[in-house]
């Protein structure tokens, strides 16, 4: 028999696992793939910033200007990739 569950815990903010190199290798995967280099310097500009204003950091660092469906696409793939 099963038992069933009684809790479960969520680490939304990374206290628990340090989920911030994991963004910082994503980041750094989509870049790459876009054609330029994406640094740790460069990941400190994304602490604490939402999942778009982060893709449009990362664009702004590759000089990359797109439309917002395509912007959704990529940060749909960004999330894939990790």
């Amino acid at each position: 028999m099963i038992e069933s569950i009684k809790g479960a815990i969520f680490d939304l903010d990374g206290v628990i696992v340090d989920t911030a190199k994991y963004h910082y290798i994503a980041w750094k995967k989509l870049a790459c793939e876009l054609g330029f280099e994406f640094t740790e310097k460069d990941n400190e500009r994304l602490k604490g910033v939402s999942r778009m204003r982060s893709l449009d950091i990362l664009l702004d660092i590759g000089n990359i200007s797109l439309d917002k469906y395509e912007k959704e696409k990529l940060a749909d793939k960004k999330i894939d990739g990790m």
